[in-house]
């Protein structure tokens, strides 16, 4: 004020973001929200500034902004979030993290478990397979770990085995269920039988994931891209937009993929 007066003090103010939409683009800066551990830690940074709003209509409208922000969208942990705001209180850091985890898991997809069932005892298929899926394909499905695996099951030349596969899921309560099902299922083809079959199946499934890899990423960079905007990064918003552009083509290419075949 001292040095430009308070025209240009007003005019910097009007153009500023709300304190609440600050507090939210910086809770997500350098965060994946699609990381169950990187969301609970942006709901950490906004949960006291939300706290601390005195008007319980205003707590409510931003409790409501804040949630479909960070894409919350299980009812359970919504109700918590916000029982914890309405009463001004605090919710353990590794109480959120809990809740975030379990909220944020990803659901077991057909396509992925389809993929697994074909590649489980499939040398060969594999050997087709496995070098056309990209790590962004699988990384975060529920059962990353078990794609993991098989990479580098057969890049040790080791045979599948159940004990073996178990290690690598043992801490994970869902995928320690699911792989003694996976090793139970039927091989897809019989010994001698053409592969073009199960190799087709098996690109389709590839094109599926990849096409919900390209969606969640598009969901990323839609939300970059408000922020960005409300900052008056213009640049960054330039960015974004050719990425969404890209991104919005790759996954229509793959949607074409799996309807020709």
């Amino acid at each position: 004020v001292r040095e430009y007066g308070a025209e240009r003090y007003n005019l910097a103010r009007g153009r500023a973001l709300p304190y609440l939409d600050f507090v939210l683009d910086r809770s997500v800066k350098g965060r994946s929200l699609a990381n169950s551990m990187q969301k609970a830690e942006a709901i950490e940074e906004v949960l006291p500034v939300l706290s601390l709003i005195k008007n319980p209509i205003h707590k409510r409208t931003g409790f409501d902004q804040a949630v479909n922000f960070l894409r919350i969208e299980d009812s359970g942990l919504k109700g918590e979030l916000w029982t914890a705001v309405k009463n001004g209180g605090k919710i353990g850091a590794d109480a959120v993290r809990r809740q975030v985890k379990r909220a944020s898991r990803a659901k077991l997809t057909v396509a992925e478990q389809h993929l697994l069932e074909l590649l489980v005892y499939d040398p060969e298929l594999r050997a087709h397979i496995l070098p056309m899926l990209e790590e962004t394909d699988y990384e975060r499905l529920a059962t990353a770990a078990v794609f993991r695996a098989f990479f580098e099951f057969d890049s040790l030349k080791k045979p599948l085995a159940l004990d073996s596969l178990m290690e690598y899921v043992i801490d994970d309560e869902v995928l320690s269920d699911f792989v003694p099902i996976l090793m139970m299922t039927e091989p897809k083809r019989e010994p001698g039988e053409a592969i073009d079959a199960v190799f087709h199946d098996a690109e389709n499934c590839i094109f599926t994931l990849r096409s919900m890899a390209i969606s969640d990423r598009i969901l990323e960079v839609s939300q970059e891209l408000i922020a960005e905007e409300r900052a008056g990064r213009s640049a960054r918003v330039n960015e974004l937009v050719h990425e969404h552009l890209d991104l919005s083509r790759m996954k229509q290419e793959m949607i074409s993929k799996i309807v020709e075949s």
